[in-house]
């Protein structure tokens, strides 16, 4: 009887996510009917905000920041972005009417504090992976197109897309300075006097204040005594003498 060894059992293949193999940042859920695109940074700082709105929406419809809390896309590396537009049917079994009906801006903002608006992002057009680049304040997109296979740079385009808007907000600001000018601008009709009858004025009659007279106490001056002026003694004439006056007698 031959008697054998069975072999070491075999361990059950593990399956391996994409995003384990290459510790990819992946950004959004995968939806069939959305969008999945491979962005990378290719800028001097990381990316610390995402946000996207159809391109016919006004500023206030940007969606929240796309990246988890203290999520960030750091320089150099690759992201795989899930996008599926909200309120918008997608049509799957004509992916490329996607890129012709739709459009979109997408606001970035880096972590040394840049920020950038996309105005030019067509997803269906991108064959492999989209480089974000950031050059003298302007971002911009690098691709190979799908269509006919030709290296794309949208940095013309969004020179020229950020010049419009800053050319449109001056030329809002002046109106605004010019309307409130006018505003300021006295009016110069000339306003004929008017006028107006006198008023009568009763006469206010004011009662006298009276004062309570004010009591003085008397001063004392103390008499002055003077020393007694010594007179000469006057001589009286005697009665039995004579006296003539131009010889006559005085007396009978």
């Amino acid at each position: 009887v031959m008697t054998g060894c069975a072999g070491p059992k075999e361990e059950p293949i593990k399956e391996v996510k994409k995003e384990e193999i290459n510790d990819q940042l992946i950004i959004g859920k995968k939806n069939e009917n959305g969008y999945d695109t491979i962005i990378q940074n290719d800028t001097d700082s990381a990316i610390t905000s995402i946000r996207i709105k159809k391109a016919d929406e006004d500023d206030t419809k940007y969606s929240d920041n796309l990246l988890a809390k203290n999520e960030k896309l750091e320089k150099g590396k690759e992201a795989e972005w899930y996008y599926s537009p909200e309120n918008t049917e997608m049509n799957v079994e004509s992916k490329s009417d996607k890129s012709l009906n739709l459009a979109f801006d997408i606001q970035m903002k880096l972590e040394n504090g840049s920020e950038f608006t996309l105005t030019t992002f067509p997803f269906e057009d991108f064959d492999g992976t989209v480089s974000i680049c950031y050059e003298d304040g302007v971002g911009y997109i690098k691709y190979k197109s799908k269509t006919d296979g030709s290296e794309v740079s949208t940095l013309e385009t969004e020179k020229a897309s950020k010049e419009k808007k800053e050319s449109s907000l001056q030329t809002n600001q002046e109106e605004t300075t010019s309307d409130q000018q006018i505003t300021d601008i006295p009016t110069s009709v000339e306003q004929t006097p008017v006028e107006q009858a006198p008023v009568y004025q009763e006469p206010t009659y004011q009662e006298p204040v009276q004062q309570a007279p004010v009591y003085q106490e008397p001063t004392y001056q103390e008499p002055t005594q003077q020393a007694p002026t010594e007179q000469a003694p006057v001589e009286t004439p005697s009665q039995g003498s004579e006296g003539c006056l131009g010889g006559v007698d005085l007396l009978p």
